[in-house]
């Protein structure tokens, strides 16, 4: 299999969404030019990208939506459990240990950490401890990917920690810049608030 690019896996997510939601009205085929047509890419990019995971359909012909499907699940590991952790308990990480969304995509959030935490914490069926307890969680559930929603104090220091006790995917939600030096690891910054400010000026056309 080709290399494939990060641009090329956020695509996927956008195809499978829209897949699923023909699925669920009745539609079992499309051709290629129909996806990109609904998500906004040229026929050859969407020929492309679903070539380098899928031998399902012929170009220029309708392809089976239940193949591509499962195909785009099996690639983005949607069939296998994923086990992750979310540090910081506050208003984001109580949203986060709520969303129910995870099942869908094979993600399972095993525990809860922040700082100050009373015994026999549970939110939403998932129990919470103290960060004390981070390398023993980590390693009790086999967890390899993290989100934090922390306060900016000491959230790169958490990274190197959470790297330190094997992490290799870290979805940062604290209004910073984190990184590592550590090749192996990924790390996805998220700061919601300048996403919405660009999303807002370019609607109003600003560049």
């Amino acid at each position: 299999m080709k290399k494939i690019s990060s641009k090329q896996i956020e695509r996927y997510s956008i195809y499978l969404k829209y897949l699923v939601m023909l699925k669920k009205s009745d539609i079992n085929e499309i051709t290629s030019s129909e996806i990109a047509k609904e998500v906004g890419c040229s026929e050859e990019t969407v020929r492309k990208d679903l070539q380098a995971i899928t031998e399902n359909g012929t170009p220029g012909q309708k392809r089976n939506i239940d193949l591509i499907i499962n195909d785009l699940e099996d690639f983005l590991g949607y069939h296998e459990k994923t086990n992750i952790i979310i540090v910081g308990i506050g208003n984001i990480g109580k949203a986060l240990l709520s969303y129910a969304g995870f099942k869908e995509y094979g993600i399972k959030v095993v525990a809860g950490l922040d700082i100050n935490i009373r015994e026999n914490t549970v939110i939403n069926d998932i129990k919470i401890y103290d960060m004390s307890k981070l390398k023993e969680v980590i390693q009790e559930n086999n967890v390899t990917t993290a989100v934090i929603a922390t306060r900016r104090t000491g959230s790169q220091a958490l990274v190197d920690n959470l790297v330190e006790c094997g992490i290799k995917a870290i979805y940062n939600f604290v209004p910073l810049y984190l990184r590592t030096d550590n090749k192996d690891v990924i790390i996805e910054n998220i700061d919601i608030a300048s996403s919405i400010a660009f999303l807002s000026r370019k609607s109003k056309g600003e560049n």
